[in-house]
């Protein structure tokens, strides 16, 4: 009886956790769209402060300004870019390295097509990568993949999530997961 309960308790703990996980999940896609216009805007902005250094090199003290906004929009410009995943065997191998840190057993791993989501201009787009994920663990392990896929270094998000009981032994379980990861691909300037 006692370990019924503790079973229930746990199971318990874990919905609550997946509930917070889903309202995370619903920020980062708001975070990963504010980011991507954020992208697209500096990058004008950088075009337009490129284009007023080159008619301003008459005047020293305007160039310098404008070469000093021009360094600064390029290093914010970077700082958001780093979160994008550049091309797809980046992401399997940040999978692979949180499946290792949490120590959970990866069935398969399949690769989907890719989704355009958004073009900056004729140098920029965005694209997702849907990555279909199957696993053997523990609740535990599983949380602990989960916050290891979803940090604050890199855009992933966790699109669906099944987890199977299975009756013979309830610690491990078969799970699951659609993760979608945003690809930006650009020519650089």
């Amino acid at each position: 009886m006692a370990i019924k309960n503790l079973k229930q308790f746990a199971l318990i703990k874990t919905i609550i956790i997946l509930v917070i996980f889903i309202a995370v999940h619903a920020l980062l896609i708001i975070n990963i769209q504010k980011s991507w216009a954020k992208i697209v805007g500096l990058k004008n902005e950088l075009a337009n402060k490129t284009t007023l250094a080159q008619i301003s090199s008459s005047l020293p003290s305007v160039k310098k300004n404008v070469e000093n906004k021009i360094t600064e929009l390029t290093r914010n410009r970077e700082e958001i870019f780093k979160k994008f995943f550049n091309n797809d065997e980046e992401i399997l191998k940040h999978i692979n390295r949180s499946a290792e840190a949490a120590n959970v057993s990866v069935k398969s791993l399949e690769p989907q097509d890719k989704i355009k989501i958004m073009s900056g201009d004729k140098n920029t787009t965005l694209s997702e990568l849907p990555v279909k994920i199957k696993l053997n663990c523990d609740f535990k392990q599983l949380l602990i993949f989960l916050a290891q896929i979803e940090n604050p270094q890199k855009y992933i998000r966790i699109e669906e999530i099944n987890i199977l009981n299975n009756s013979q032994d309830t610690w491990n379980h078969s799970v699951q997961l659609l993760l979608k990861a945003p690809l930006a691909n650009e020519i650089r300037l």
